[in-house]
């Protein structure tokens, strides 16, 4: 199926396999000759010639016999069985050897009987207009494509094996609308204005508390002491040391005031995040120190 899905697409192609197996165990033993191959192996000859021969005319050496013309007649050389003057006797045993060959198969169960393989292959779609329209495959790619699926199952015909490959229109899911991306916190038109006036509101805020704490912190600083006073004395009024009152921190001016508020509310609106970060460093300063004791 993966390979297939390579050439028709992902989601493509639906394959599926029937395998029958052969729970039997079988053993199976040839014996095969080889006529062609043959060799002598063992041979007993017996050959027995026994009678009596008869010669041929013979005469006094004349004139005939001398002549160039006349010649001598030839002995006559039978060899007969049923002839009383002489035997034959012709024994002739040859063994030969055969090629032999003995085979023997075992086949263990768990072998493929028949397989079985169904192929469905989802068309094309061309787009006609506004609409996609479905096209079958050709018969040449549907037959090209079984040759595939015949080679990677290892096809066998005397086995009865069988590979079909069909056109199919494959059911499309219905689309479902993609679900809303949420979008940043600071990204949002409403939201943005907001948090910019709320971080300026506690940069000003800040500014005042640190203010504040200046004040109380010069004023604890510079008060004076009071003075020791004797006991069961009274001090004359006139000797009495003049009350001097403590030095006050002169409240920064209104203009000043207006246009740190400003600066601020400009950089929280431009930065943030910078503007969160300062306004944590300020509310994490030292707090008012304790006055000397003398």
């Amino acid at each position: 199926q993966t390979q297939l899905e390579r050439v028709v697409g992902p989601g493509q192609a639906d394959v599926r396999v029937h395998v029958t197996l052969d729970r039997e165990s079988r053993e199976r033993t040839a014996e095969h000759y080889e006529p062609s191959k043959t060799s002598l192996r063992s041979e007993h000859k017996v050959e027995e010639l026994s009678g009596s021969s008869t010669p041929g005319v013979a005469g006094i050496p004349g004139a005939r016999s001398n002549l160039p013309e006349a010649t001598a007649e030839p002995k006559a050389q039978e060899t007969q069985t049923e002839s009383t003057d002489g035997l034959v006797r012709r024994v002739q045993t040859r063994n030969w050897e055969v090629d032999r060959v003995l085979e023997k198969t075992v086949t263990p169960p768990g072998g493929v009987r028949r397989l079985s393989v169904a192929v469905l292959l989802n068309g094309k779609y061309e787009r006609r207009g506004d609409k996609h329209v479905y096209v079958e495959r050709s018969a040449e790619e549907l037959q090209k494509l079984e040759a595939i699926v015949k080679s990677a199952v290892g096809f066998d015909a005397e086995r009865g094996d069988v590979v079909h490959v069909a056109n199919a229109e494959f059911a499309r899911p219905p689309e479902e609308p993609a679900p809303p991306v949420p979008e940043p916190l600071f990204a949002r038109e409403r939201v943005v204005p907001y948090a910019g006036a709320a971080l300026g509101a506690l940069l000003l805020l800040a500014l005042l508390v640190l203010l504040a704490r200046r004040r109380r912190r010069a004023r604890l600083v510079d008060a004076p002491a009071p003075a020791p006073v004797l006991v069961g004395v009274q001090a004359a009024p006139e000797l009495a040391a003049p009350e001097v009152s403590a030095p006050t921190q002169l409240e920064p001016p209104i203009d000043d005031l207006a246009e740190l508020r400003t600066r601020a509310l400009e950089i929280a609106n431009k930065d943030p995040a910078s503007a969160a970060v300062v306004l944590r460093s300020w509310l994490h300063a030292d707090g008012p120190t304790e006055p000397a004791r003398s």
